[in-house]
């Protein structure tokens, strides 16, 4: 059985000034983890992260007044320290000499943070952090983070210093203008960072941090939606997929009108994560206007008729899809139409008919900001099925795949899976292991193997016995594509 990431503890700080600027970090771009994006500086919280450190009246439950973990006020704070310089602590500071030798020395293993503070007497501010809301990465991560944030206000400007490795860059940035620059493609924010930033912009502090904490039971079994390019939300739900996937991503695309592409989940509990989800985006007022399906099996159109009749959204998809669905679509797509989504600046989600794994497959390329909702067109941890018999073409698909790679589009969000950030290569590596697949199964032929078992055990040589089930489907598509459509079983 397919089991998820465990969640690491983790822990990250809102730093804001006393102008209202946020403290943002740039990950190195080399890093596998979020390379290259914005976030609040934090990290992993450790065993040796303990509260006999911790200034600010713990109680007899253990925690700071306000919901701050004492474990975690140490964690926040040593990290803080170690990629940004700021020590939020009690007591006189260091001379910045000691400070930059004491930072080294614990970047290098050298020494443990208690005892910097012990041999300096300092204690964790612990008062200063005030608790801002738990994210938990998704389950469809290859790592993940169960992270509580904490908001650290009127910090001083001029005390953070970069120390590069992991980080590039430290900026100082307005909410407003962080989200600005975001939308204008100037830099990449990691997705929690993109909503507390935008309640930042959007509501006084202390109402930002109240929403940011209701959102809390939405995240505490798994993952809630994210924010991946501004207005476009994924929400990873559990849905009766193909192993190795155990999820389907539902997106939602618009502010003031929501499009939801694949409603996927026909659990009522994950069902109900969906709604409790949309609704949360639609407490200010927006509607949502229309579900659009990417094609029609049956891990991606679960709740489709759920939210026609809960929200009168009308259902939207590609004719053959229409053909093949037990409910009325209300609304043919064709390949090549614009979707225009009104807001600022608005989105353009263009169809493009990309048959191959299903006859009626979409892909929705959203131009303004060049990310493609790539449906089963790719997946994060396998290859995608061509199920011959039902609908799969493995000629149709590799068409369907080139013509990918002549779209202008910088961000992929599979169906199954994390969004890829570099999405051409993806695409290139799977045309090349389809093809590479197909000579190995030409040269098994060659070399006269006989009836599907013995076909399977020299092409597929590298996939599990477990999934030859599944790789039979996909093999049958490869000898229609070869000319061979009277092959033993």
């Amino acid at each position: 059985m397919v089991q998820d990431a465990v969640p690491r503890e983790a822990v990250a700080g809102v730093v804001r000034s006393d102008d209202g600027r946020v403290l943002l970090v740039r990950r190195n771009p080399r890093l596998k983890f979020m390379g290259g994006l914005y976030a609040f500086p934090g990290g992993s919280v450790d065993a040796d992260d303990h509260a006999g450190v911790v200034s600010g009246g713990i109680d007899s439950g253990g925690v700071v007044p306000g919901g701050v973990v004492p474990g975690d006020a140490v964690a926040l704070v040593r990290e803080l320290f170690e990629e940004t310089g700021l020590l939020i602590v009690k007591g006189s500071l260091p001379s910045p000499d000691e400070r930059r030798e004491a930072r080294k020395a614990l970047l290098d293993g050298e020494l443990l943070f208690q005892d910097f503070l012990e041999r300096y007497n300092l204690r964790v501010d612990g008062a200063r952090l005030q608790p801002a809301g738990v994210f938990v990465t998704p389950a469809t991560s290859p790592r993940r983070f169960h992270a509580r944030f904490y908001l650290i206000d009127q910090v001083a400007v001029g005390d953070e210093e970069l120390v590069t490795g992991e980080l590039v860059a430290l900026e100082w940035m307005q909410p407003g203008e962080a989200r600005s620059r975001w939308r204008r493609k100037e830099l990449e924010l990691a997705p929690p960072v993109a909503l507390v930033l935008e309640l930042l912009d959007t509501f006084p502090v202390e109402t930002a941090l109240e929403r940011l904490r209701v959102d809390e039971p939405l995240t505490a079994g798994d993952a809630s939606g994210y924010e991946v390019r501004p207005g476009i939300h994924v929400i990873p739900l559990r849905t009766p997929t193909l192993p190795p996937a155990r999820h389907t991503n539902c997106l939602s695309l618009g502010e003031a009108r929501l499009f939801v592409v694949d409603p996927a989940p026909t659990a009522v509990e994950e069902q109900q994560r969906l709604t409790e989800q949309l609704e949360y985006w639609m407490c200010d007022g927006a509607r949502l206007s229309a579900v659009l399906l990417t094609h029609g099996h049956a891990d991606h159109i679960g709740s489709a008729t759920l939210l026609r009749d809960r929200y009168s959204a009308p259902i939207w998809a590609h004719e053959a899809t229409a053909e093949k669905v037990d409910f009325p679509v209300d609304r043919l797509l064709h390949d090549g139409e614009v979707i225009s989504i009104q807001g600022d600046p608005g989105w353009r989600l263009r169809c493009l008919h990309t048959p191959g794994h299903d006859p009626g497959h979409l892909c929705f390329l959203e131009e303004s900001s060049a990310t493609l909702i790539s449906g089963d067109m790719v997946a994060a941890q396998s290859s995608i099925v061509i199920p011959h018999g039902h609908g799969g073409d493995m000629s149709a698909y590799l068409d369907s795949m080139e013509r990918l790679l002549r779209v202008d589009f910088d961000l992929m969000i599979p169906s199954h899976g994390c969004e890829m950030t570099q999405p051409k290569q993806v695409i290139q590596a799977q045309i090349d292991h389809r093809l590479a697949r197909e000579r190995k199964i030409q040269a098994a032929l060659d070399a006269g193997a006989r009836g599907m078992d013995e076909l399977l055990a020299a092409s597929y040589d590298d996939v599990p016995r477990g999934l030859w089930e599944l790789a039979g489907r996909t093999l049958k598509a490869h000898l229609v594509r070869l000319g061979v459509e009277d092959f033993d079983e």
